[in-house]
């Protein structure tokens, strides 16, 4: 037989072991949170989880297979229309972060090129370009701008990377570009580092060339190539490429440059066609020139006078001789005529 009153006798012993462990924990709490780093339940902790971690490592490693079959039992089991969903919905996040990275690439290469255009022209419009030539004899891009848009023979075109070329031929709504790789073109430019001036043309290679330069000029791999404003096409200070190999011998007179154009060819953006190049960039090295280009300058401008002068001079006198040579024939004439 039970004895009576057992179960009281329990449900108070359990009341009280209750009581007891929660004001164990509230104590231990306050202990805990009055203590630094360096107390003594902060050590307690730090020594079990020392002793803990490989036998924690170890379950980790054993559960992994577990959850990986798990997982794969749970996808199984999900129904066929939320697995499409979410595949579908992942190719649209998938799509959507690389239309993203497309419009942010577009907007950096769009704000370089207004750059340009306000730094090398007083007007110009942006064209895209539309295809390549397909031969290798001639390299020529298509643009979608044509006299439509103001488009003109010999019109310069660039890139934000530097100088491509000019505008070789013209429809109403586009226009053939040769670059300045194509042997048949040339850019007068000018070596930054020497200063040196000369012709730069094209080749079938697609490298640029660089002659007649004197092989006293100090000339440096990677020295920049500009263009020089002379002629009136290009404007003066636009990037064309750099120096990538030099040739000719000590015994030379002259040495012929490598250029590698900075200006990709395979271009499939946009492009800057300068439609109006100001006046001042397309002037030639005055500020280097200084005073000696404008003493030679006016003596180009007075020479022609003094010698026109000095024709007309000659011109008079030869007059006055004709006639006073006219006159004495008169004169011999009369007298023959009198006799």
């Amino acid at each position: 037989m039970p004895k009576l009153g057992s179960k009281p006798r329990r449900e108070l012993s359990a009341t009280v072991v209750l009581i007891i462990t929660v004001v164990v924990s509230l104590a231990l709490l306050t202990m805990w949170a009055r203590e630094g780093d360096s107390g003594v339940l902060h050590g307690v902790r730090s020594a079990v989880a020392t002793v803990a971690s490989p036998f924690q490592k170890a379950g980790s490693v054993v559960a992994t297979p577990f959850h990986a079959i798990g997982n794969g039992i749970t996808n199984a089991a999900a129904p066929t229309e939320d697995l499409l969903a979410l595949q579908q919905e992942n190719a649209e996040l998938k799509s959507e972060i690389i239309q993203y990275q497309e419009y942010k690439t577009e907007n950096e290469r769009l704000t370089e090129l207004l750059q340009i255009r306000e730094q090398y022209a007083d007007e110009s419009v942006t064209a895209r370009v539309i295809s390549h030539s397909t031969d290798s004899w001639n390299r020529t891009i298509v643009i979608d701008k044509g006299t439509a848009d103001g488009m003109a023979v010999g019109m310069p075109v660039m890139t934000s990377s530097g100088l491509v070329g000019q505008i070789d031929s013209v429809a109403p709504t586009t226009s053939v570009v040769r670059l300045i790789s194509d042997e048949s073109s040339g850019v007068s430019v000018i070596l930054q580092g020497s200063r040196a001036e000369g012709i730069l043309t094209g080749s079938v290679d697609g490298l640029l060339y660089l002659e007649f330069i004197p092989i006293a000029t100090e000339v440096e791999l990677g020295e920049g190539v500009i263009t020089s404003g002379n002629g009136g096409v290009y404007p003066r200070g636009i990037t064309v490429g750099v120096v990538s190999r030099i040739e000719g011998s000590p015994t030379d007179t002259y040495r012929t440059l490598v250029v590698q154009p900075l200006a990709s060819e395979d271009i499939r953006d946009e492009v800057i066609v300068l439609t109006s190049v100001s006046v001042d960039s397309t002037s030639s090295s005055s500020d280097e020139e200084g005073e000696d280009g404008d003493s030679s300058a006016s003596q180009d401008v007075s020479a022609p006078l003094d010698e026109k002068t000095t024709k007309e001079d000659d011109s008079d006198e030869e007059d006055d001789e004709e006639g006073s040579d006219g006159e004495d024939n008169d004169e011999n004439a009369d007298d023959g005529g009198g006799e």
